[in-house]
């Protein structure tokens, strides 16, 4: 949307949304290491750089 800020990192509960996914299955690809992540803390931030990497892996 026009106006509003880019985000850099979503939780995994906004990932999972924006996916039409599980956060289970966010959580699977994390561990799995085919999502690219950080943590800080006890909280995981998933780049938004992610959501093209998904994009492409998609039939």
């Amino acid at each position: 949307m026009e106006g509003q800020p880019s985000r850099q990192y979503y939780t995994v509960k906004e990932f999972a949304e924006l996916t039409l996914t599980s956060k289970i299955t966010v959580y699977r690809h994390i561990w799995d290491r085919t999502l690219p992540h950080i943590k800080i803390g006890n909280t995981i931030r998933i780049p938004a750089s992610a959501l093209d990497i998904l994009d492409g892996g998609v039939a």
